[in-house]
């Protein structure tokens, strides 16, 4: 949330590339995966998919790395 912002300048965009590159992935994952929870509220849906701690696993990483 605060992060987004700051990914969102053009400027920022061209000085850091990579991070930009891996924050707009971060992101892109959280919204599909609120997007999937918006359409199916069940918590137990939602939680089971298949991959769904592994992509959560690599965002932190990659946020990590930003």
């Amino acid at each position: 949330m605060y992060l987004q912002p700051i990914f969102d300048s053009n400027d920022i965009m061209k000085q850091l590339p990579q991070e930009t590159k891996r924050f707009k992935s971060v992101d892109s994952t959280w919204k599909q995966q609120i997007n999937i929870a918006k359409q199916n509220p069940s918590i137990l849906y939602v939680c089971s998919k298949e991959g769904l701690k592994e992509k959560f696993i690599e965002a932190n990483k990659n946020l990590d790395l930003v």
